[in-house]
């Protein structure tokens, strides 16, 4: 069973404009030595090193980092679908369609952990959250719904040799309507036409500025949280 700690990006015509923009965590103060699953370009998350760390600071360095790491990947594919839209709407699609899961797994082999985007209502059936993770979705959900900010959650798991940590993904503009919104108006027709051409089980519309369009997931393996937290959740 999982260890649970709860704890409190262009984009308008791009089918990520919604996945792109996140509430970002604040960088860590120090950077860490590189290891062997740490990117050796600059944009690399920076790693924390405290020592005999407790529970809630290893909770909050794992958070850290994961935040880190969704900034970094989605500044990845910002850029790369800026270069796409200069094409046009219809070819940054289809360029979102074949090569943003690519993408995010590249950098996730690259940095060694293991990157997902989850949702309740996926524009790609794969980004499906369901299991356990469409429970953790569920209190976000509620959490909005309420008028409340969902807290990511970091939940330690001896099965994977390592932790998962949840972060919620909200619409932050209007901005982004533009591919998420309400079809005929938000939506134009020529962006409908090409996310029915390349999404035909689209269900990623409707939604309105600070709805959660879903999470990531994030898998830190024992051996890179070791490298900024000596312990494990007791």
């Amino acid at each position: 069973m999982p260890r649970t700690f709860s704890g409190n990006l262009a984009g308008g015509i791009s089918v990520l404009a919604g996945w792109l923009l996140f509430s970002a965590g604040c960088q860590p103060q120090q950077p860490a030595d590189h290891t062997d699953t740490q990117p050796s370009t600059s944009s690399q998350p920076a790693l924390h090193h405290r020592e005999k760390p407790s529970a809630q600071a290893v909770r909050d360095s794992v958070i850290l980092y994961a935040r880190q790491i969704a900034r970094t990947v989605a500044q990845h594919l910002q850029a790369e679908v800026v270069r796409a839209l200069r094409t046009g709407p219809e070819h940054a699609i289809r360029y979102c369609n074949l090569q943003a899961s690519p993408i995010i797994d590249s950098l996730s082999q690259q940095w060694g952990v293991r990157v997902r985007r989850l949702t309740h209502k996926p524009r790609n059936p794969n980004n499906e959250a369901k299991g356990h993770a469409r429970q953790i979705l569920q209190t976000f959900l509620e959490a909005v719904n309420a008028g409340k900010n969902p807290m990511p959650v970091a939940e330690y798991h001896d099965s994977l040799q390592g932790w998962l940590v949840y972060l919620p993904i909200r619409i932050p503009s209007p901005f982004c309507l533009t591919c998420h919104g309400i079809p005929g108006r938000d939506i134009p027709q020529p962006i409908q036409t090409a996310l029915a051409k390349y999404y035909p089980e689209d269900r990623a519309t409707g939604f309105r500025v600070k709805d959660l369009r879903g999470m990531w997931e994030i898998w830190i393996p024992d051996s890179l949280a070791r490298t900024f937290s000596a312990t494990k959740p007791s």
